[in-house]
């Protein structure tokens, strides 16, 4: 949020300064095409260029400060259900895996701490192989793949 308020302050002064500059040189064009007075065409020009800038670097802020609202909204709920989630996979009696794409453990509930007889033995790390029988790691192995390709 900061670093987008800090671009438009930026991007805002570099547009006025560059209003300044055509305003001047207008009224520098001005005055030598006229030979007297002053130019108020070039500083009438650069005050609209300067206020819709200045339009558009407010709609520009209203926007990012939504977009912020609604990414601090979308963190809150996905914060709500991943405690959820922890919630019940705790405290199910099913077993609940799940593993990196590699077939590595990332999380396994106590009920499969207690089925695989390993009661505080930590299963995250291991690899999915390592906790079944070896007559159905084929098995095992063809709808881990099937489930990462989405056809299981």
């Amino acid at each position: 949020m900061a670093r987008k308020v800090l671009t438009d302050t930026i991007f805002v002064a570099a547009t006025l300064g560059l209003a300044l500059a055509v305003g001047l040189a207008a009224l520098i064009g001005g005055n030598e095409a006229r030979g007297v007075g002053v130019s108020v065409d070039g500083w009438v020009l650069a005050g609209l260029y300067v206020a819709v800038l200045g339009l558009f670097a407010t709609m520009r802020q209203r926007v990012a400060l939504r977009q912020d609202a609604e990414v601090r909204a979308l963190e809150h709920a996905l914060e709500e259900t991943r405690t959820l989630y922890a919630l019940l996979a705790d405290n199910a009696t099913d077993v609940v895996v799940r593993t990196e794409p590699s077939g590595v453990v990332a999380y396994a509930s106590p009920a499969m701490a207690r089925l695989a007889s390993e009661e505080g033995l930590d299963l995250a790390g291991r690899h999915l192989i390592e906790m079944i029988h070896p007559s159905h790691v084929a098995a095992v192995m063809s709808l881990h793949e099937g489930a990462l390709e989405g056809s299981h």
